[in-house]
């Protein structure tokens, strides 16, 4: 084989071996972005059609003082439940004083900060530097809420996007084990009827 050959099969080999690696980092990307959504968006799933109903209406209707009432809910009950898993408890030491920015473009932005344990929630993002999770629309973000379509899905087609992912990245790639195990949130599930009430309570108060 000539040395031009030669060469040729180096190049080759080198493009094969930085298309696996950029491969390898997509998925890695996407799926910390996934597991980051669940953590700042942390609603419970829904069991019925009826509810179903109610929440996606109050999605796509609702004024931004309303989501962020509902936000700060759903966080003040399922945080106890999640904390209850000392894998989780662990993970939140890590990270604490991050903040990530929850968003729906051009219609809500909140800030939840991970502080002692506990998610703080306020309205609005000051801070341009930190990541900011967001789905383009509010149908979008029906469709993420009430996982009629997958989130990882909608990450690929671009539904659901993230600034600042290699901040992200270097959060989540120490934790990358236990953020990709399915059975994270398992005891958090298991309490999805208390978590379910509280939204249907808030519903019910905001006239949904």
């Amino acid at each position: 084989m000539s040395k031009d050959s030669l060469d040729e099969v180096a190049i080759q080999k080198r493009i094969a071996k930085a298309e696996k690696k950029a491969s390898k980092l997509a998925g890695v990307d996407q799926g910390l972005i996934g597991r980051f959504w669940e953590i700042v968006s942390l609603f419970p799933k829904v069991s019925t059609p009826e509810l179903e109903r109610r929440v996606e209406n109050f999605i796509l209707t609702a004024a931004p003082g309303q989501l962020f009432k509902m936000q700060q809910a759903i966080f003040e009950e399922a945080t106890p439940y999640l904390l209850e898993d000392r894998r989780i408890s662990c993970v939140m030491d890590d990270l604490a004083g991050k903040r990530i920015g929850l968003a729906i473009s051009g219609e809500y932005e909140s800030t939840v900060t991970l502080d002692k344990r506990c998610f703080q929630v306020e309205r609005g993002i000051r801070d341009k530097s930190i990541p900011v999770i967001y789905v383009v629309t509010r149908h979008d973000y029906a469709d993420a809420i009430l996982t009629r379509v997958d989130p990882i899905k909608m990450i690929l087609g671009r539904k659901i996007r993230a600034t600042h992912k290699f901040t992200l990245m270097r959060w989540g790639l120490p934790h990358l084990d236990l953020l990709r195990d399915r059975d994270l949130f398992e005891k958090y599930l298991s309490y999805q009827p208390e978590v379910e009430a509280v939204l249907e309570e808030n519903l019910t108060k905001m006239g949904y």
